[in-house]
């Protein structure tokens, strides 16, 4: 999915539902940092985050909610 960044995240209640990850659903925390990220980087659309990109985030958030 090619998502825009800025879009999804101003939408993030809703559209939060939508995102997977590796035939996972995403949490709320999840799609909201990755987005985040996605701004800070300067991605337009979720189709420009790779793989270990995502990865990454969301083995960061899952570390902070323990």
């Amino acid at each position: 999915m090619n998502a825009d960044c800025k879009g999804a995240l101003a939408q993030i209640n809703k559209s939060y539902r939508a995102f997977t990850h590796k035939g996972n659903s995403m949490s709320k925390n999840e799609v909201k940092a990755v987005l985040e990220y996605a701004i800070k980087i300067g991605y337009e659309h979720t189709g420009l985050l790779s793989e270990e990109e995502i990865d990454s985030i969301i083995n960061q958030v899952k570390s902070d909610d323990k």
